[in-house]
């Protein structure tokens, strides 16, 4: 089964635009890729351009290991201000709306206590896809679980431009009721606009 790799990575003081040429260049392109890497996405932080989320989609987890892709990202780290984040997850529960292609994310991790569960389930489970599906710009929403922390969770939305994420965050979440997270959830949030979209030919972003 496909996981998702998420890596959060700082760059030096300054040092973003330089951090962004050096992630093109080890991303290449999807010929030079190693066997089980479908995808690569690279969002860079709408409000800090030292900030950057790449999601990646792999095979498997075994198939992540096998390649070399931590060891090259070693690369990056004389640009970066701190140690890069990452986490694995397994897809859950997503609705994509056909066609639509997204330019813009809004992604959440929660960490939470395994009594937090239930409740935490229950606010990321109700928030309505039926009233995203009707606000201009919603490409979709994908909710992932951590293989390895049993309590973390990652919320992923996507639209087709900063614009209109801006008009959603701005105009239509203040009405959902269920906005707010359960008391003692921490989330760790990244508002992004697209740097890099790449994928293996005969490979779907979407799927």
């Amino acid at each position: 089964m496909g996981i998702m790799l998420v890596a959060r990575r700082q760059a030096c003081p300054g040092q973003g635009d330089a951090l962004a040429t050096a992630i093109v260049r080890l991303v290449g392109g999807p010929s030079s890729w190693p066997v089980g890497l479908d995808t690569v996405q690279v969002f860079r932080h709408e409000d800090d351009p030292n900030q950057f989320l790449s999601l990646s989609a792999w095979a498997s987890h075994e198939a992540y290991r096998a390649s070399t892709a931590e060891a090259a990202a070693t690369q990056l780290d004389g640009l970066s201000a701190a140690p890069v984040a990452r986490y694995f997850f397994r897809p859950w529960v997503s609705y994509q709306m056909p066609g639509a292609r997204a330019t813009a994310i809004e992604a959440a991790i929660l960490s939470y206590t395994r009594e937090q569960t239930e409740s935490v389930y229950l606010f990321v489970l109700r928030e309505a896809t039926r009233r995203l599906r009707g606000t201009p710009g919603f490409c979709y929403r994908q909710l992932f679980r951590d293989l390895e922390a049993a309590n973390r969770l990652l919320v992923v939305l996507g639209w087709d431009s900063p614009t209109t994420l801006e008009a959603f965050r701005r105009d239509v979440r203040p009405t959902f009721e269920e906005r707010q997270p359960p008391a003692g959830v921490t989330m760790d949030h990244f508002v992004g606009i697209l740097d890099i979209d790449l994928q293996r030919a005969g490979h779907s972003l979407a799927s």
